[in-house]
């Protein structure tokens, strides 16, 4: 019991000098940031009176996207495009980025940023990081504000990411030997696909090829190592020899591992769609169903197929075959639909709501009810859908929780069609209550965004406002008000295009945010190069490239 105790309490004083080194390690990072700043400042034609020379400042805002990256960070590939590809305008560009800000942690600093470096441009990039305010457990809230459960949260989220930095020739040196001595020593299949996967994490391609094969003579239905294969093609724009990959995978997994089936059939989509075999697809979804049969990917996306072409029948006849196969609200979901397709509305009703009955947690089936009594006007039906859904009154939406996986757009597509179904019936009141609570809800996340761009359109700043990589520019123009100084820049098509030919590796270091992760300095320079675009339409400067 002592020596718990004892060790107890080293833990303590060994997490609190961490603590205590992280914190004056990230006030570190800002002193030295803040030093790289004005040494460009002190660099400009007059720094006694900066504010008052020719050189134009443009503020970079955001988190460790803009931060991190040193020399190539793209706030100084930005600073480099620039002032080298024209010679009209001297720019100077401040980074101001902090790891891991949110704009609400972003806003009180807003004021200060534009007083001390009279920005004459603003770019911001920023809202990727999860909001801890947004978590309701206040043990979680503490620990989100502790520097040594972060830092061991982004250590085992990313542990396979950290292995890239061990000394590469450390494996390419002895890589050969550590091969051949697991020959000898008769490994079995998944030692070499253990090894394949440390050579991938240290960029030793064929290395790790070679380990997988030979993971794959000792056993073909070793699924985890076919895995790590489709990944690496798809990843370097390869999906020709993704294709056959996929389906020995799909030999090889076990039927009742569903999360990794799943993963193989929207790899599979994903590829032919890369190579432009869409019209392709109709056929490979009967293989599937001969091949696989006891897999709903198939049969769900066979029936699809046939409702898009509006062939109800041949749809409703396939429907009835899927039926022992695939969920039953797919079932439901996939029958309604044919009902609407033929005019039979009332039908389509009864049966979502049977469906709703056998699953009230299914958001599809209760999205579809709520468009078909939109288009019969019937408001009634609608507040009864939402209020048994979210479990609130209709006119209680600040209150609403959003369900596991459902996004807001969702909740706000329900509440807008019974505002728009209130209109019709008259009740004007009841419909304008709803649009502002509408508008309060949409804007509770993006409001301290919104509260930023306003501090800085106030002192008649342009603001760039940049989409992080790979995500979609409508959802982040939607989300916020619209203005003249408010210029986009969408790097979704230019980052899929690089990586639909390089890989993923050439432009991103890990996968932190999910969807994408931290650049490389390809990767910045292409952010750079895209935001310098629009800088030279917004200055009206003429790019030399």
């Amino acid at each position: 019991m002592k020596k718990l105790i004892k060790l107890i309490i080293w833990v303590v004083i060994f997490g609190s000098f961490l603590e205590a080194f992280l914190r004056l390690g990230g006030a570190y990072f800002i002193w030295q940031q803040d030093r790289e700043n004005n040494k460009y400042l002190k660099e400009s034609s007059s720094y006694k009176m900066f504010k008052e020379s020719t050189d134009y400042r443009i503020l970079c805002i955001g988190d460790s996207m803009t931060a991190v990256g040193g020399e190539n960070s793209y706030p100084n590939q930005l600073s480099r495009i620039l002032n080298t590809n024209q010679h009209q305008k001297h720019f100077l560009v401040i980074n101001k980025g902090t790891p891991g800000s949110i704009p609400r942690s972003v806003l009180p600093d807003i004021k200060n940023y534009l007083d001390q470096y009279a920005p004459q441009l603003v770019i911001t990039m920023i809202g990727a990081n999860p909001d801890p305010s947004a978590q309701t457990s206040p043990i979680i809230l503490f620990l989100n504000k502790v520097e040594v459960y972060k830092l061991a949260k982004t250590l085992l989220s990313n542990l396979a990411e950290y292995a890239r930095i061990l000394p590469h020739d450390l494996f390419d040196k002895c890589g050969e030997g550590i091969f051949r001595f697991m020959s000898l020593i008769h490994c079995n299949s998944q030692n070499y696909t253990q090894l394949g996967l440390l050579y991938k994490m240290t960029y030793n391609s064929d290395l790790s090829f070679k380990s997988l094969q030979k993971a794959l003579d000792l056993d073909p239905k070793n699924y985890q190592a076919w895995h790590i294969i489709i990944d690496e093609f798809v990843k370097a724009g390869g999906y020709e020899n993704a294709v056959p990959c996929i389906f020995q995978f799909l030999k090889a997994c076990p039927e009742n591992l569903k999360t990794e089936r799943d993963w193989a059939y929207s790899t599979l989509e994903d590829c032919y769609e890369a190579l432009k075999k869409k019209d392709q697809l109709a056929g490979i979804y009967k293989y599937v169903i001969i091949n696989f049969p006891h897999d709903a990917w198939g049969y769900r996306n066979l029936v699809n197929t046939f409702i898009d072409q509006e062939d109800y029948v041949t749809a409703m006849s396939l429907i009835h075959a899927e039926a022992p196969h695939v969920p039953q609200s797919i079932v439901y979901e996939q029958l309604a639909t044919c009902f609407i397709g033929t005019g039979h509305t009332d039908s389509a009703i009864n049966l979502l709501r049977q469906g709703i009955d056998a699953d009230p947690t299914n958001w599809v089936l209760n999205k579809k009810l709520v468009q078909l009594l939109w288009k019969n006007h019937d408001a009634k039906g609608i507040e009864k859908v939402l209020e048994k859904y979210f479990n609130i009154g209709p006119l209680n939406l600040a209150s609403v929780k959003p369900p596991r996986g459902l996004e807001k757009l969702d909740i706000m597509f329900g509440f807008e069609l019974l505002s728009d179904a209130y209109a019709f019936d008259g009740k004007i009141a009841e419909s304008d209550i709803l649009n502002k609570r509408i508008d309060a809800f949409k804007n509770k996340d993006t409001d301290y965004y919104v509260k930023i761009l306003k501090m800085i359109e106030q002192r008649n700043i342009p603001v760039v406002i940049v989409q992080y990589p790979l995500r979609n520019l409508k959802t982040l123009k939607d989300s916020l008000p619209q203005s003249k100084d408010y210029y986009f820049v969408d790097n979704e098509a230019s980052f899929k295009k690089g990586v639909g030919q390089e890989g993923y590796d050439a432009y991103f270091t890990d996968d932190s945010f999910g969807d994408f992760g931290h650049c490389t300095p390809k990767g910045d320079h292409l952010l750079a190069n895209n935001i310098a675009n629009t800088i030279f339409e917004v200055f009206n400067l003429n790019n030399g490239n």
